[in-house]
């Protein structure tokens, strides 16, 4: 229980009552991207919303490319459903991220995954010995 005295005393945010459901996420795409493709990028996903019904009108659309991360290219997404109703939220997210994966499809950009670059050095004390798939050794 909280005494009335300290109730009294804070600020209480009413989620109910706020304009909307903000979403903010990353959209990840591969480093071998060039920048053309980078900015084609951000331009689809600001082409997505541009416009959208379901955007509170109140609260700017943002899309930069704003970080390279450690194994991606990465594109921030902010904007703010127009209701407040957490599942149709979800659902327009949904509908959201169907038109981005179609458009960079079609644009051939691709999302990124973690991935690792190993280099293999080769030196008297350190053989390098290669093994394909099939299991025969390099040179055999």
């Amino acid at each position: 229980s909280i005494p009335n005295e300290r109730m009294a005393s804070v600020n209480i945010d009413n989620v109910q009552r706020r304009p909307g459901i903000r979403r903010r996420t990353g959209i990840t795409i591969t480093y071998d991207t060039p920048p053309d493709k980078v900015q084609r990028a951000v331009d689809i996903i600001k082409e997505i919303l541009s416009g959208c019904e379901e955007i509170h009108p109140d609260y700017p659309v943002n899309v930069f490319f704003d970080e390279f991360n450690d194994m991606s290219l990465n594109i921030l997404v902010n904007y703010w459903y127009r209701r407040n109703d957490y599942w149709e939220a979800k659902a327009f997210d949904e509908k959201v991220n169907f038109m981005i994966l179609r458009a960079f499809e079609a644009e051939g950009i691709e999302f990124a995954f973690p991935t690792t670059t190993t280099y293999l050095a080769h030196d008297e004390r350190r053989p390098l010995k290669i093994t394909v798939a099939n299991g025969s050794k390099d040179g055999e």
